[in-house]
């Protein structure tokens, strides 16, 4: 086998090989165009006959969760007064966690005010413009 047999070998392969996945993607397309297509014919439907579209929201579970933690740490603290040792234990625990969250809090707080001072440095050429 020559060189140039080998070579129009592999451009036939190749040749083969981009036909079949141009009809996957031709496939794909035209799949996607009826689901558009029907999906525009549900809207429409829907439209004429002023049914309402009903979204499901997601609950607030993190919200409750987290209310229901701080309730229950408030009992339990107020609980805990009887016993000041217990009650010095959770105050430190308090103070320690609080200390951790301030770094980071610390550290959003400077990464937005820079993000606004680079905002507010390329703002004043655009308003010059306007005036």
């Amino acid at each position: 086998m020559t060189l140039l047999e080998k070579s129009e070998t592999k451009e036939t392969r190749q040749k083969a090989e981009l036909k079949a996945e141009n009809a996957l993607l031709e496939g794909r397309l035209s799949d996607e165009r009826n689901d558009r297509e029907r999906l525009i014919e549900l809207l429409e439907e829907a439209v004429t006959t002023k049914d309402r579209i009903s979204v499901a929201v997601p609950k607030k579970r993190g919200r409750r969760l987290m209310w229901t933690g701080a309730v229950a740490g408030t009992a339990y603290l107020l609980g805990a007064r009887a016993g000041r040792t217990r009650y010095t234990q959770i105050m430190a625990w308090v103070k320690k966690a609080s200390n951790r969250v301030r770094p980071a809090a610390n550290d959003m707080k400077e990464a937005t005010l820079a993000a606004v001072a680079s905002a507010t440095e390329t703002e004043p050429e655009t308003k010059s413009k306007k005036s």
